[in-house]
């Protein structure tokens, strides 16, 4: 999988968790989530992962990124998209200028 491609995963992810936060959930939810997100990743449970990826997207009305359902068949596809997705779920990819300062 090319690097533009996990990138564009990782925007998704972010884009979910920008969702989830207007939406008023708070920082406890995106960790619950990203804690079954990756423990569906570490035991390869594509179907647990799609489970929960689905009831969040319904949830919050939002229509599911098609490369979900594109790399279901291929495992090595499937968990570069996964990892980049709660990569950008817990906000990699977010520019914060403090932050960087200070580093």
């Amino acid at each position: 999988m090319n690097s533009k491609a996990v990138y564009g995963v990782m925007m998704r992810g972010n884009g979910l968790r920008i969702a989830m936060m207007g939406n008023g959930q708070n920082e406890n939810k995106l960790k619950t989530l990203s804690y079954h997100l990756l423990n569906s990743l570490k035991t390869r449970n594509a179907d647990s992962f799609m489970d929960i990826v689905l009831r969040q997207y319904m949830s919050l009305k939002l229509p599911v990124p098609a490369i979900f359902v594109d790399v279901l068949s291929e495992e090595d596809k499937f968990l570069d998209v996964g990892y980049a997705f709660v990569a950008g779920l817990n906000g990699a990819g977010i520019k914060n200028d403090a932050k960087e300062e200070e580093n």
